[in-house]
């Protein structure tokens, strides 16, 4: 007899993981790194499952098309194979819908195709690489400095980046520095972002719309400043700054 080759079949095909509570698949990236997307697909083939040459499957994202090529996982019977592998999404990728093409190929060159979804969702998150900051040798009635720059990794000049995939605003407040019974007024803390004007840090949350675009090193420079009101008694003061991501 002569037996023809016949095309492969792409039957069950996944995509996880599954973070969400909504039908399909919600996938949530991981802020500041790359997320682990794994493809497990099903591949029959009326030739015999050893007939199966390749699997592979690709992603459409804005810096380009990603594709890997998926490892046979063993036969489930005599005519299917369970494939998967792992590809990679970047925190910073747009949220939205992502289409999955998987191609299978057989021994003869004949194809298979299987297309699936899934949501990549919004995250809205900052990292901050100056977490303690000291003014030294501040004299009374004098504005005291501390400057920032755009470098993530300078814990001496406080750095905001945007390690979401949302454009990014902050929200800021504090608390007044004190010394033992004595104290310096919380307004007295000043803060702005990109070299603007200077406002005055408040114990209820004010945003500040930096919009800063998400981006695979997006970053804001933050500018720290303190105010020693005249008659401030001599010590160290201790207080903080908190900066909450928002949209």
């Amino acid at each position: 007899a002569d037996v023809g080759s016949a095309h492969p079949v792409i039957g069950v095909f996944t995509i996880g993981p599954d973070e969400g509570s909504l039908s399909g698949v919600q996938v949530i990236p991981n802020p500041g790194a790359q997320k682990n997307i794994t493809v497990t697909v099903l591949v029959s083939d009326p030739n015999g499952a050893g007939d199966i040459a390749t699997v592979t499957a690709s992603v459409l994202k804005q810096e380009g098309i990603e594709t890997v090529t998926l490892s046979g996982q063993g036969s489930v019977n005599q005519t299917s194979a369970s494939f998967t592998g792992v590809m990679q999404m970047d925190y910073y990728n747009v949220p939205g819908g992502y289409l999955v093409r998987v191609n299978a190929t057989d021994s003869s060159g004949l194809k298979a195709t299987g297309i699936a979804e899934f949501d990549y969702m919004e995250v809205i998150a900052m990292q901050l690489d100056a977490t303690q900051l000291a003014f030294e040798d501040a004299t009374p009635g004098e504005l005291h400095e501390v400057t920032g720059d755009y470098d993530p990794e300078s814990s001496y000049a406080p750095t905001l980046r945007n390690i979401g995939n949302a454009v990014l605003n902050a929200e800021v407040s504090g608390t007044a520095l004190s010394n033992g019974g004595q104290s310096i007024g919380v307004e007295n803390i000043k803060y702005r972002f990109f070299q603007g004007d200077y406002q005055s840090v408040s114990t209820t949350p004010a945003i500040s719309a930096i919009n800063l675009e998400a981006g695979e090193m997006s970053t804001a420079r933050l500018d720290l400043a303190l105010y020693i009101p005249p008659g401030t008694t001599s010590g160290n003061y201790a207080g903080s700054v908190t900066i909450a991501a928002v949209s």
